[in-house]
């Protein structure tokens, strides 16, 4: 059985097909767009196709992003612009002022700068891992908002272009522009005296949109219900094949792979394209809030979300080191170099589950090493080459059979509030989840 489902990942062009489908028939896919609803029609059918019952979508409410003119222009020492391009959720409105560079925005940041901070346009780092920890960009706003800022302007982690970021609330416009241009004005700063107009018309609206979803095997009243889970939303300048049509299209193969043998699965597996990620988790935290008398039947989540070649190689299973052991041990004979490590990482949809108590995975990079160009207009197909999708699919794939075919009781179980409190607190993750307790009320 595990060499037919490996054959079926490693020989198919599906995920070549699917991917390009997605890209190029859909496009961009922010939430409640004509983007989205031609993604979830073409992944609704290609899941029919494949042996998957039940298709159908939730809808909810959320708000999304109307995108307006964004510019940023230095007029002292020199006159010229930056590409730019609003932060989503921030407000419209137009700032000229003192440019000062805050790096970024530690304590020893605010320190160094003193009451310079108040009413500049400060320059900041803008999405920031280091060491495997995430630095949520929305402290660091909402730091330089107290401190006295007038304007935000985010420098982004690709060279050549700006980025696309997302707060959740801001009362000063925040801006990005490229990491060169960021660099530069940061090197400027330190030299002289740098005055900038930065501009935002971006406003949010509400919007509906739904999460796909569907189940392979039995169709159960009863009985555990693993859930493998991508988000499928976009934000609204590129098609983001990476980020995250590489998670779709990887678990829309592993389904391909696993749909021949749901006859012999002892669990529904239930695969989920969820909406709204990228905006919130929006489309992941309605779900756990509307699915929450069924938590108790679901097990175990696994997510998928921006994979690449180094994320064939690591596995992060979140607050279970027992289902840690346990996929280590299905993978040891096929998958000998994939290092799983029992560690808690909050970046995306399988989040609202774990703060509900469920243990989740998600294929990881150990290494710092995220593409760059995610979340720009650089993010095309072409930068996904199918040897990842299939690569990801194939440890994927190998995890969920066990976990599925298993007859044994599985080594996960759900955590009480009082456990998810006590493993935040050992894991050292109060102060992040406090800045998206919006999310998390």
């Amino acid at each position: 059985m595990r060499d037919e489902v490996a054959n079926r990942i490693h020989a198919g062009l599906h995920g070549e097909r699917l991917m390009r489908a997605l890209c190029r028939d859909a496009g961009p896919r922010p939430p409640g767009s004509e983007g989205m609803r031609r993604a979830q029609g073409l992944l609704a059918s290609e899941w029919a196709e494949l042996g998957a019952g039940k298709v159908r979508v939730e809808p909810l409410t959320l708000s999304a992003w109307d995108e307006g003119e964004a510019a940023v222009e230095i007029l002292e020492p020199l006159r010229r612009s930056c590409e730019a391009i609003q932060a989503v959720n921030s407000p419209p409105g137009q700032v000229e002022g003192r440019l000062v560079d805050g790096g970024s925005l530690r304590s020893e940041d605010l320190y160094r700068i003193g009451r310079d901070v108040r009413g500049s346009i400060l320059l900041v780092k803008g999405h920031h891992i280091s060491g495997g920890e995430f630095e949520p960009l929305q402290k660091r706003v909402s730091l330089a908002e107290a401190a006295g800022a007038a304007a935000v302007l985010l420098a982004g982690r690709y060279p050549e272009l700006p980025t696309v970021e997302f707060i959740f609330r801001s009362h000063i416009p925040v801006v990005t522009v490229s990491g060169n241009d960021g660099q530069e004005l940061a090197a400027l700063s330190h030299k002289s005296a740098v005055r900038i107009l930065l501009r935002a018309g971006g406003r949010p609206r509400e919007t509906t949109c739904g999460n796909l979803i569907a189940d392979i095997g039995a169709d159960r009243e009863t009985g555990d219900v693993v859930i493998a889970c991508a988000h499928l939303d976009s934000f609204y300048l590129s098609p983001s094949a990476f980020d995250n049509l590489s998670g779709i299209v990887t678990m829309t193969e592993v389904a391909r792979a696993l749909a021949p043998h749901q006859g012999r699965f002892a669990r529904t597996l239930r695969i989920i394209a969820f909406t709204g990620e990228e905006y919130g988790f929006a489309g992941s935290k309605e779900y756990v809030r509307t699915h929450a008398h069924e938590l108790d039947r679901v097990p175990f989540v696994v997510s998928m979300d921006s994979l690449f070649d180094s994320t064939a190689r690591g596995i992060a299973v979140m607050w279970s080191p027992e289902m840690r052991d346990y996929i280590e041990q299905a993978l040891c004979e096929r998958h000998p170099e994939v290092d799983v490590r029992n560690r808690f990482c909050m970046s995306s949809d399988y989040l609202p589950f774990m703060l509900a108590g469920v243990p989740a995975a998600r294929p990881a990079d150990w290494k710092d090493s995220l593409p760059t160009w995610s979340h720009t207009i650089e993010d095309t197909e072409d930068k996904v080459p199918p040897e990842w999708i299939k690569s990801n699919a194939a440890v994927c794939a190998d995890v969920l059979l066990s976990i599925l075919t298993d007859p044994a009781e599985l080594p996960s179980r759900r955590h009480s509030p009082r456990e998810i409190r006590e493993l935040i607190a050992q894991d050292k993750a109060d102060e992040s989840l406090r800045w998206q307790i919006a999310l998390f009320p």
